[in-house]
C-alpha cells in the first residue's frame, strides 16, 4: 500500500481508492511521474547544495527523472538551486546574483509533481 502522501497525489489524479490499495509505493510514485503535468520545459538545469551523498544521489535520480539537466556549478542557465541544511554560501550567493530560483527539498518534490515552483 502506498504512503499517504503519494495516495492524495494520485486521487487528485482521478485515481481510484481500490486501484491505489493494489500499488505498491514504487508503483505509485511511478504512477505519479508517467502522468506528471507538462507545464515546465524539459532540460532546465538544476544545482545542488548542502545534502548528504545519499540524499544528493537520491534527488539526483528523481530530478533526472522528472526531465531535469543536473549540474555541478550554478550555471548562468541554471534554473533552480535546491539548499539542503548545509547549503554552500558560495553557491547560494552565486544563485542569487543570477536570480536562480532557491528552494528546499520540499520544493523541489512539489515542482516535479505540479510544475509549479512554490511562491
Amino acid at each position: 500500500m502506498p504512503s499517504e502522501k503519494v495516495a492524495k497525489i494520485l486521487r487528485k489524479r482521478g485515481v481510484a481508492d481500490a486501484e491505489i490499495a493494489a500499488m505498491s509505493e514504487l508503483q505509485a510514485w511511478d504512477h505519479v511521474y508517467a502522468t506528471a503535468p507538462t507545464k515546465r520545459e524539459k532540460g532546465l538545469e538544476i544545482c545542488f547544495t548542502g545534502f548528504t551523498d545519499a540524499e544528493k544521489a537520491e534527488l539526483v535520480e528523481l530530478a533526472r527523472h522528472g526531465g531535469l539537466t543536473v549540474v555541478t556549478k550554478v550555471t548562468v542557465a541554471c534554473f533552480i538551486l535546491c539548499a539542503g541544511a548545509t547549503a554552500g554560501a558560495k553557491k547560494v550567493k552565486e544563485a542569487t546574483d543570477r536570480g536562480v530560483r532557491i528552494v528546499a527539498r520540499d520544493g523541489l518534490e512539489d515542482f516535479l509533481l505540479t510544475g509549479q515552483l512554490p511562491a
